[in-house]
């Protein structure tokens, strides 16, 4: 039983070290929280963690033909994640200067949930980031199946936390700005998420 648990601590280190760096997934989960309240942000949080926990359930595991199969598709994937980013970011730009009292009621949690973890899916180099973490603390691969749960459901728990952790902090911000600077923001947004795509735009170009 010690054992399972310090399994699934090492699962929730790799979850927050996985969900802590800052890219366009954190800037929209983010966004979410600002324009639409800390339930909203919790709702996409929810969609990175599953997303993470899927792979993290691939590299513990040990499910080399997936892996090979997602990384083999990790052009197509990459070219729906640049566009997906695209059309979120011209809906956030469409967006910014909803009020925020309105921004409440935008959208549903479900399909927020849904668009998250669709565009982490979509990068299928989280896979590889997962494989070298888990060698890296000396992870054994396709072990027994109780630890393997254990350190998937831990990083699960380390990414969702963060969520919850940065939704909250952002919640709080929320209520401190007004919406002309909120308006601001959202643009910030859309133009850096936009900026991420052109640039997963490039790296593709170049490696044709």
């Amino acid at each position: 039983m010690t054992l399972l648990w310090i399994t699934f601590a090492t699962g929730f280190g790799l979850g927050l070290a996985i969900a802590m760096p800052v890219g366009p997934i954190s800037l929209l989960c983010i966004q979410q929280a600002l324009t639409r309240g800390f339930g909203a942000g919790l709702a996409a949080g929810l969609g990175v963690a599953l997303a993470d926990a899927a792979y993290g359930a691939v590299a513990a595991f040990g499910l080399t033909a997936i892996t090979n199969f997602l990384v083999n598709l990790q052009t197509p994937l990459r070219v729906l994640g640049l566009v997906a980013m695209l059309w979120l970011a011209w809906g956030i730009w469409r967006g910014a200067d909803t009020p925020k009292h309105l921004g409440n009621d935008v959208g549903s949690g479900a399909a927020t949930t849904a668009q998250l973890l669709v565009l982490t899916i979509a990068n299928p180099m989280t896979i590889l980031t997962f494989l070298a973490l888990f060698v890296g603390a000396g992870v054994g691969m396709a072990g027994s199946y109780e630890y393997s749960a254990a350190l998937t459901f831990g990083v699960f728990a380390g990414s969702f936390l963060w969520w919850v952790v940065i939704s909250g902090l952002v919640g709080i911000l929320r209520g401190r700005i007004n919406d002309r600077t909120l308006g601001w923001i959202n643009r910030a947004s859309a133009l850096m998420i936009a900026g991420f795509a052109v640039w997963i735009g490039v790296q593709l170009a170049e490696a044709v």
